[in-house]
């Protein structure tokens, strides 16, 4: 499997952009960051090829910052709508999304 060119979660389907590691870092300062007015997810260059446990943190980082928008949480949200928008959000991503596929394809570069 190839690194995935977006998520459909809901509603909304989120790309995801593989940033040259200088744009990523000398200019935007991250390694990934979404951006809800572009419905978009960019990702260093340098941390897709590095893989492994690193790409899949910082990937599910961005997926919570997703999930955060996409169900409009803010500092007033209780921990329980918090805590029950994650836990739905990640139970469609491992299931209905192509995460699980791509954390079996990185596993192997852990071990």
């Amino acid at each position: 499997m190839k690194f995935p060119k977006s998520f459909k979660i809901g509603f909304e389907t989120i790309d995801i952009e593989i940033l040259p590691t200088h744009l990523a870092y000398d200019i935007c300062r991250e390694e990934g960051s979404f951006h809800a007015n572009l419905r978009k997810i960019f990702i260093s260059e340098d941390v897709v090829k590095r893989g492994g446990a690193t790409l899949i943190n910082i990937l599910i980082h961005e997926l919570l910052h997703v999930c955060y928008w996409y169900n409009n949480l803010s500092n007033n949200s209780t921990e329980e709508d918090i805590v029950n928008a994650m836990s739905n959000y990640i139970t469609e991503l491992l299931f209905q999304s192509k995460l699980t596929t791509l954390i079996e394809q990185e596993k192997h570069k852990c071990l």
